[in-house]
């Protein structure tokens, strides 16, 4: 399945307003936030993990009417258009985030507009910085811990700095990276050995390539030795939005998995900073290499913690004990009836 995009077209750069803050929470768990296309968040495998709904838009086509909602049903669309043309994406990314990490929080925030006809409408850097720029406000009232967009789109320069700069876009990443708050994207889908998709290529982001199910880098997978992060499984079985299960492949699944799992450390190591954690993850870490790419940084498919380690070598040490009390119990038992044989018992 090729990943579902949008394209993001040139805009004119206007002040975005500002969207209020909300409230502080009661104690949230670390929270990600996923962004796409829309949600049909009464799925009974995730609703659960679904802590809040928006829609950011550049159109006025939320549920309520306007560019703007939050809350139960922001991000849903009517069952006629929410299987097509795309909008599916949605449901089917948080289906691979939970099935990888099932104690995810989540937030869920719809970025795409839909027509009258339910075909999609363009959405641009504008909403992206939007879209950020509301996590950044929300961080410390949601726990918000991690961000990741499987969407993008490769209108790219043939320039050696070929990715496009949008200041609102990277000003709202920067500020994001200084509040801990990493950003998981897909590399994408076009098998471009060079280029990577957007936003994926700008810098303080975590571009996510593809691996195939031998843990080889998958071919259709973009690639850039500097821009590359990690590599992910980009295959697996998900649910769509009207409860069918199938399976969806790319590196939208990819920036998911790789989301899921670091969002797993950070409840481990709630102290840790984004620079820990990337360690940790590194330390979790194998080399995969193609014709054209050295060494990607393939996570592990059970990412461990110093606590996990040690828990694993305790665990170790148990079993050895276990082992050697076995083998005296067989050694005790043998003699026994060795000695019962030649009784004559």
């Amino acid at each position: 399945m090729s990943t579902h995009r949008i394209i993001f077209t040139s805009l004119i750069f206007l002040c975005a307003t500002n969207l209020p803050a909300l409230s502080a929470q009661a104690s949230f768990a670390p929270t990600l936030v996923i962004a796409d296309t829309a949600l049909d968040s009464t799925t009974a495998e995730f609703s659960k993990n679904i802590v809040l709904e928006l829609c950011i838009l550049e159109w006025s086509t939320c549920p309520n009417g306007d560019k703007f909602m939050q809350g139960k049903g922001s991000a849903n669309l009517p069952a006629g258009q929410i299987l097509n043309n795309g909008f599916n994406h949605g449901t089917q990314m948080v289906s691979a985030a939970v099935r990888t990490n099932p104690d995810l929080n989540i937030i869920f925030i719809r970025i795409t507009g839909n027509s009258s006809s339910g075909l999609r409408l363009t959405s641009g850097d504008f909403t992206v910085a939007k879209m950020l720029d509301w996590v950044s406000n929300n961080k410390e009232s949601y726990n918000i811990q991690a961000v990741v967009m499987s969407q993008g789109h490769h209108n790219l320069s043939s320039l050696s700095d070929y990715c496009p700069r949008s200041f609102m876009v990277e000003g709202v990443i920067n500020k994001l990276y200084s509040q801990q708050v990493p950003i998981f994207l897909p590399a994408g889908n076009r098998g471009d050995k060079s280029r990577i998709d957007w936003p994926a290529c700008l810098p303080l982001t975590f571009g996510i390539g593809a691996l195939d199910q031998s843990r080889s880098i998958a071919s259709y997978t973009n690639l850039d030795k500097n821009l590359i992060d990690y590599f992910e499984l980009g295959n697996l079985r998900v649910l769509d939005a009207n409860g069918t299960e199938r399976n969806s492949e790319g590196t939208s699944i990819s920036a998911q998995i790789a989301a899921a799992k670091w969002m797993k450390i950070k409840k481990d190591y709630p102290e840790k900073s984004l620079e820990q954690l990337k360690q940790i993850l590194d330390s979790n870490i194998d080399l995969v290499s193609s014709a054209t790419f050295l060494g990607g940084k393939a996570i592990r498919a059970s990412v461990l913690g110093p606590l996990d380690f040690s828990r694993y070598l305790e665990n170790l040490d148990q079993m050895r004990r276990e082992l050697d009390e076995l083998k005296i119990l067989v050694m005790s038992l043998k003699v026994l009836f060795a000695g019962a044989i030649s009784s004559g018992r």
